[in-house]
């Protein structure tokens, strides 16, 4: 049994696996493989993952709830619906939500859908002689138990919209429910929204250690996301028109102001959002800012 000084990572499998390593990169703990057949994973920061915690395993974020809640391994990024599916919420600690679901959107949905042409209007409707086709049975049993109705539930392995003529219901995870429409099924009810969300287990933020090193993925991983859409803009003013810049940039923020050498002005920096940076360089231009440049931001903690 490993000793409890580290943290055990696992990395999602599956359409989750390209969001989470480009956020592992950019958080400066890149992942890497000795091929593409193989299912360990080598976590590049070794003083956050020293050996032997920088061997993690690519396993489906569907396992991987019940893995971090009996205490197998401590940190997952797994989605909402899946931690609802386990059955072992109370055993889990959400750590950060990920703006990005398994489809690159910032959330999907768990939805009930039947065929275009069924004459069923919504959930009461479900008798028990119906087909319900679903890769969340937990969730649809508790879903049909809140509604009173047992319609009989068949689990499968995806491509649920495959089943027209075969079901009278999916319960689907939709993003845009484009693919629904396509394949001729109507939305019906909606049990959830779903996130991206880093999980561990409720033993690992009670032992110091481990929780030390927790605290810092999140903090990185978090540097990451807040930095989306952000920049940093740097422009120059002379003395005589530093008050007049200093007093457009304070309407976006506490800009950073710097003595330029020679006593030729002062250079300035501020973070701001894309959109508010299209709008401030015409006005640093008019009050006679200059070298006005602005700069993506990788990592950004307020």
């Amino acid at each position: 049994m490993m000793n409890k000084s580290g943290v055990r990572l696992l990395v999602p499998d599956g359409s989750l696996q390209k969001i989470v390593e480009e956020l592992m990169a950019k958080a400066g703990m890149a992942l890497s493989t000795s091929s593409s057949r193989s299912y360990m994973v080598t976590v590049n920061n070794p003083r956050l993952f020293p050996p032997p915690f920088n061997l993690a395993r690519r396993l489906r974020p569907q396992d991987a709830t019940w893995i971090v809640a009996d205490g197998l391994a401590d940190l997952a990024f797994v989605a909402e619906d899946l931690i609802e599916e386990s059955g072992r919420a109370s055993d889990l600690v959400v750590l950060r939500y990920i703006p990005k679901s398994r489809g690159g959107r910032q959330m999907t949905r768990i939805v009930l859908a039947v065929p275009n042409d069924s004459a069923i209007k919504s959930i009461a409707e479900l008798m028990p002689n119906h087909e319900v086709v679903t890769e969340y049975p937990v969730i649809a049993a508790k879903w049909f138990g809140q509604h009173g109705v047992s319609p009989r539930v068949r689990r499968c392995a995806g491509s649920l919209e495959a089943y027209v003529e075969i079901a009278d219901a999916i319960v689907e995870n939709v993003e845009t429910g484009e693919s629904l429409g396509e394949n001729r099924w109507r939305e019906i009810g909606e049990y959830m929204h779903s996130r991206t969300c880093l999980i561990t287990n409720r033993l690992a933020v009670e032992n110091p250690d481990q929780k030390a090193i927790i605290d810092e993925v999140c903090l990185l991983i978090g540097s990451v996301i807040d930095a989306v859409g952000r920049i940093s803009l740097k422009c120059n003013a002379t003395p005589t028109v530093v008050g007049a810049v200093t007093g457009i940039l304070q309407q976006y923020g506490d800009p950073t102001i710097s003595l330029l050498a020679a006593d030729a002005g002062s250079a300035m920096e501020i973070v701001v959002n894309e959109a508010e940076a299209e709008t401030l360089m015409p006005l640093l231009k008019a009050a006679l800012a200059t070298r006005i440049i602005t700069t993506p931001i990788n990592q950004f903690i307020e």
